[in-house]
């Protein structure tokens, strides 16, 4: 039997909450700090020459956002020449109606109405790839329908981010606010996964993209055909295509303010760990090394909180380490919280700052929840 001396008690404890901030350190000063420390800068001036461009928004049931964004996209301040393909996915509402006013006034508009189908109902991919062929132009820019550009600088913005070998640049989309903690909740666990794939993306390992503000070159899509490789996963449409091609191709991510998409917020819980579940079933799918650098991340973020609280009660029976503690403690919150606070200049979040805590803690839970949930559940049953 090991006896329960100093050594055997408080250096264990004390070594794992010492690691995990370590870790947890490198992760929030090395990769979150490529956003978080980035300087905002005004617009870029338009381009002598600027490259045609597709827009592809989708939507299902979504007659009174078509009727928002559309006017948005046209009222962009771009000198190129660009269309709006705009995908009607399976609508029981006016949709139709809608989008055909709509073509009436602005000649560039396409419609692709997507055949109800069983098989392809919940998922984006299929009718996203009739979108895509029906392009015009070499550029694919994807959004969605109930999305709103943050500026009218947003098109211009995301095609400056085209350079030598670059086929792809990721964009940001930020939630909107709203009264309430579900709104803070989920904007805290989507602007952490912002952090991830934007972070990781600057330092030349882009993970995944967000369909909401998303561009690539048409001719990628087709030369990997299109989402093929994963079109029996729901979910994924944006991220695993953008996994799948990584490798072959360079990313830039435009990360400013002017050039990002607002979505509504989910409103309950239950939309939270909706999201959560579509999130943890297209991970599931990524490359081994990424999901190896997004797991060290969130296995070294549970054991500081749980080495933490091991280690306070160990200085219940050792007091003179209270300093001790309190120091690695409060450096670890200092680092995560400094940087969480610069990234809300780009993410918009500064309401959170003092939430952080909570909303980490409470994020955590909600995401063992789900993890358990997948675990037990049958392959051919999950979301």
């Amino acid at each position: 039997m090991i006896p329960l001396t100093e050594q055997t008690i408080v250096y264990p404890f004390f070594g794992l909450l010492a690691t995990f901030v370590a870790i947890q350190t490198m992760y929030w000063l090395f990769v979150f700090s490529r956003l978080a420390w980035a300087k905002k800068t005004p617009p870029d001036k338009p381009q002598e020459v600027e490259r045609p461009v597709s827009i592809v928004v989708d939507g299902r049931n979504a007659q009174v956002a078509f009727d928002r964004i559309i006017p948005a996209l046209y009222s962009q301040e771009y000198s190129g020449r660009f269309e709006v393909v705009a995908v009607n996915d399976q609508s029981s509402d006016e949709s139709e109606l809608t989008l055909e006013v709509l073509r009436r006034k602005y000649p560039s508009l396409h419609v692709v109405a997507v055949p109800n189908s069983e098989r392809f109902y919940n998922s984006k991919k299929f009718p996203l790839t009739l979108g895509i062929k029906a392009a015009k132009t070499e550029t694919i820019l994807l959004t969605h329908a109930d999305h709103l550009p943050a500026s009218a600088h947003w098109m211009r913005s995301m095609m400056t981010g085209y350079r030598e070998g670059v086929r792809t640049v990721l964009g940001v989309v930020r939630l909107a606010k709203a009264p309430g903690y579900i709104n803070k909740l989920a904007r805290y666990r989507h602007n952490m996964r912002q952090l991830h794939l934007l972070g990781w993306a600057q330092w030349g390992l882009p993970m995944a993209g967000d369909g909401g503000n998303l561009t690539y070159d048409r001719p990628l899509f087709f030369e990997h055909k299109g989402f093929l490789s994963h079109m029996h996963i729901g979910p994924g449409e944006d991220d695993l295509f953008i996994n799948e091609v990584s490798s072959v191709t360079q990313a830039k991510v435009i990360f400013q303010p002017h050039a990002q998409m607002e979505a509504p917020a989910p409103t309950t819980k239950a939309q939270w760990l909706r999201i959560g579940r579509r999130y943890a079933e297209t991970q599931a799918h990524y490359r081994s090394s990424h999901r190896t650098l997004l797991g060290i991340f969130t296995f070294s973020q549970r054991g500081f909180w749980w080495s933490a609280l091991f280690s306070a009660a160990v200085c219940v029976l050792f007091p003179s380490y209270f300093p001790l503690w309190g120091l690695l403690f409060a450096f670890r919150m200092a680092v995560a919280m400094m940087q969480w606070g610069l990234a809300s200049r780009f993410l918009s979040h500064a309401d959170t700052f003092v939430w952080f805590p909570l909303l980490e803690i409470h994020t955590m839970w909600l995401e063992s929840r789900l993890a358990l949930e997948r675990l037990f559940t049958p392959t051919n049953k999950r979301w």
